[in-house]
């Protein structure tokens, strides 16, 4: 999960893509969303 405020982001990625961007708990990171990738949830 990404915070980002009070809005919480569930994130999917690759084990290798997390190792070779060095990602762990605790770490600033920049979200970009796709929108053709976005998908709403209702409430």
């Amino acid at each position: 999960m990404v915070d980002c405020g009070g809005t919480e982001f569930e994130v999917h990625l690759t084990l290798a893509a997390r190792d070779s961007l060095q990602l762990g708990p605790g770490k600033s990171v920049w979200v970009v969303v796709k929108t053709h990738s976005c998908h709403l949830m209702g409430m």
